[in-house]
């Protein structure tokens, strides 16, 4: 037969694992909440408007749909020359160029 010592040390020992098998036992209980759907129905947010200072001005009239075509163009190129400049294939070390 063991002594009190071992019996007090197994017990130590297996104690997390009874605590864990409580908890689930409890968790898995027939009778917890169940949803029943006939909850009140939760709304979206709603976002404030910006105040007019913050808002973006209309477009003029004078802004061909042409023009909007070769700035978006320009915009593209753009960003496409600075995308080469920041390549990866570049080390760090290596100088910028034009």
């Amino acid at each position: 037969m063991k002594n009190g010592k071992e019996l007090m040390k197994n017990w130590q020992k297996y104690r997390p694992m009874l605590m864990l098998l409580s908890v689930l036992a409890v968790g898995c209980n027939s009778s917890s909440q169940q949803y029943n759907g006939s909850s009140q129905e939760v709304k979206p947010a709603g976002f404030p408007l910006l105040p007019q200072q913050a808002r973006q001005k209309p477009r003029p009239e004078y802004c061909s749909p042409s023009c909007l075509a070769k700035l978006t163009i320009w915009r593209e190129s753009s960003q496409k020359r600075l995308m080469s400049v920041m390549s990866p294939e570049m080390p760090v070390s290596a100088p910028m160029t034009k």
